[in-house]
C-alpha cells in the first residue's frame, strides 16, 4: 500500500465520519462511483494528475525540492 493510501486509511480508521465525506468527494471530483474502493479513488487521482501535466503542462511539485 502506497504511502498516501496508509495515511487516509489511518485517519479514516481515527475519525469514521470523514470516510463517508471523502468518499462523496472523490466520486463528485474524479471518475469514480461513490462506494468507490481507496484503490480506485487512488488511479483515479493518479489519472487526474497525469492529464494536468498533460493538458496545462504544470511541473510536478515535490517537498523536498529547492528553487533555482
Amino acid at each position: 500500500m502506497s504511502r498516501i493510501l496508509t495515511l487516509i486509511v489511518a485517519r479514516q480508521e481515527q475519525q469514521p465520519h470523514l470516510a463517508d465525506r471523502f468518499r462523496r468527494e472523490a466520486s463528485a471530483s474524479l471518475v469514480v462511483p461513490a462506494k468507490a474502493e481507496l484503490g480506485d479513488i487512488f488511479e483515479a487521482l493518479e489519472w487526474r494528475r497525469l492529464r494536468l501535466r498533460q493538458d496545462q503542462q504544470l511541473v510536478e511539485w515535490s517537498a523536498g525540492s529547492e528553487r533555482a
